[in-house]
This record gives C-alpha cells, sequence and structure tokens, in this order.
C-alpha cells in the first residue's frame, strides 16, 4: 500500500468530490471494486 494514502471504498455511491481525491481503477480478483478513492492522510505530528 502506498503510504500517508487511505483508501476509500464507493462502489455504488459517489462522494463530493475534493480535490485531494484521485480516482483509481482497482483490478483486483479478490475484490470486486469498480471504483475507489485514494485520499492523503493528515498525518498528526505530535510535538
Amino acid at each position: 500500500m502506498l503510504k500517508g494514502y487511505e483508501i476509500r471504498i464507493a462502489n455504488l455511491v459517489d462522494e463530493e468530490p475534493s480535490s485531494k481525491v484521485h480516482i483509481r481503477k482497482i483490478s483486483n480478483k479478490k475484490t470486486k471494486l469498480k471504483r475507489a478513492y485514494l485520499l492523503k492522510i493528515k498525518r498528526k505530528q505530535k510535538n
């Protein structure tokens, strides 16, 4: 998996569009997903 990214499943429902969303097709035999969103995770740094 890509570090700093979160996969949000959107099989039949389209969520609100945002500039931080990248749509990629997942071609995995284990998953029947047609669509997935890669969202950048805002890392909370503890200082």
